[in-house]
C-alpha cells in the first residue's frame, strides 16, 4: 500500500478500534511516512487494564455467546486472549505517541462499553486514558461522541428489533398470514410462479388479511378459480421471465396483450365486478401499487401498456371508459382478479 501512495505524498491515516493501535505503531516506527492520524475508538492509553481478573468470567461468557450466535472466525477463548493482549499493548502505547510529530485527531465514544452499571467503570477508564494522553500531549485533539452515541445506541436497538422481526417472517409465510393464504402461496409455487412474485403476493395479502380477515376465504376462492385458467397462469409465468427484461423490451407489449385479453374475456363473461378491486381506498391502493413497481420493475411499463389497451390501475384495476365501452353484463360477484401484489 505504501508503494502505491508514495507518489501522492504522505497520507492521513484514519483507523478504527484495533486498527487505530496499529496505525499509531506504524507512524511511530516510520517517521515522515504519514501526514496525520485520525483515530476512532482505539489506541487509548488507558490507565488501568480494560479487562481485570474480576471481569474475565463476564467477558468470557459474552464472547462465547457471540461465537455461538454469529459463528465468529475466532473462538470466545481466542477473542478473550486477544483482548488481554491488547491491554498489554495499550499499557505501552503512550511511549509510541511521544515518537509521533504529526497532527493527531481522536474521535472517541463516551459510552464505548455500552450502558449500565457494569459498563460505567469501563467507560470511565476509557475517558481517563484519553485525558491522560491530552495532559501528556496537548497537541492531540479529541472529539467526544456523547449525543451521537445515544442516537446510535437507539438506532442499533431498533435495527435489532427489525432483524428479529425479519427473521421471524423469514421462518415462514404463516407467521403473519392465515393458513389458507399460506396454502395458496404454496399453490403458486407448485405452478412454477417466480419466487419474487410469490413474495410480492404474500406482502400484498398481509394488509388485506389484517384489514378484512372475514373476506379472506371469499377472495381466496376467487383467486383459485382465476388461477385455474391456464392462460392466466401463462401470464404469471411470463411475468416471472419479464423480471429480467428492460422497460423498453418489445416482449412486454405481448404480455400486455395477453393480460388485456384475459381481463376483457373475464369481464365479458362474468361482469366487470369480477375484475374489481378489493375495496381499498385510493391512498392505500397507491401504496400497494408502489410496492409492486419497486419489486417488479417491468410492472410500471406494463401498466402503461394496459392503459393503451383500455385498463387502468393495478391494485384498483378497472376498464377505462374513455377508451372502451363499459359492459356491465352479468354480475360475477365481488373479488380481486389475480395479479401480483394485489392480494
Amino acid at each position: 500500500m505504501t508503494a502505491e501512495v508514495d507518489h501522492l505524498g504522505p497520507p492521513v491515516l484514519a483507523s478504527y478500534s484495533l486498527g487505530a493501535d496499529l496505525t499509531v505503531h506504524h507512524a511511530a516506527a516510520h517517521p515522515g511516512a504519514v501526514a496525520g492520524l485520525v483515530l476512532i475508538d482505539g489506541a487509548n492509553p488507558v490507565p488501568e487494564p480494560f479487562i481485570t481478573e474480576a471481569d474475565l468470567p463476564v467477558f468470557r461468557t459474552m464472547w462465547e455467546e457471540q461465537e455461538a450466535e454469529r459463528g465468529t472466525m475466532l473462538t470466545g477463548r481466542e477473542i478473550l486472549e486477544l483482548n488481554v493482549e491488547i491491554d498489554g499493548v495499550r499499557a505501552r502505547i503512550l511511549d509510541r505517541y511521544r515518537q509521533i510529530d504529526v497532527p493527531i485527531r481522536m474521535i472517541m465514544s463516551t459510552s464505548m462499553a455500552g450502558e449500565g452499571e457494569w459498563a460505567a467503570r469501563l467507560n470511565r477508564n476509557w475517558r481517563a486514558g484519553v485525558e491522560r494522553l491530552i495532559r501528556e500531549l496537548p497537541r492531540v485533539s479529541v472529539s467526544w461522541l456523547a449525543d451521537i452515541d445515544r442516537r446510535l445506541l437507539a438506532e442499533i436497538r431498533e435495527r435489532r428489533r427489525h432483524r428479529r422481526r425479519i427473521a421471524q417472517l423469514a421462518c415462514g409465510d404463516d407467521f403473519a398470514l392465515p393458513p389458507q393464504v399460506t396454502e395458496y402461496l404454496g399453490h403458486l409455487r407448485s405452478l412454477g410462479v417466480d419466487e419474487r412474485i410469490v413474495r410480492l403476493e404474500r406482502d400484498g395479502w398481509i394488509p388485506l388479511a389484517a384489514r378484512s380477515p372475514e373476506r379472506v376465504p371469499e377472495w381466496l376462492a376467487r383467486k383459485r378459480e382465476q388461477m385455474a385458467d391456464s392462460r392466466l397462469v401463462d401470464v404469471f409465468l411470463t411475468l416471472g421471465q419479464a423480471l429480467e427484461w428492460s422497460a423498453d423490451d418489445p416482449r412486454l407489449a405481448g404480455l400486455a396483450d395477453d393480460l388485456a385479453a384475459y381481463l376483457a374475456r373475464a369481464a365479458d363473461e362474468r361482469g366487470e365486478d369480477y375484475i374489481d378491486d378489493v375495496g381499498l381506498e385510493p391512498a392505500p391502493a397507491g401504496v400497494m401499487d408502489s410496492m409492486v413497481f419497486d419489486a417488479l420493475p417491468p410492472a410500471r411499463r406494463l401498466v402503461e401498456l394496459l392503459r393503451q389497451r383500455g385498463w387502468t390501475g393495478w391494485t384498483k384495476l378497472e376498464r377505462d371508459g374513455s377508451l372502451l365501452p363499459r359492459n356491465r353484463a352479468g354480475s360475477g360477484g365481488q373479488g380481486p382478479v389475480a395479479r401480483p401484489g394485489s392480494g
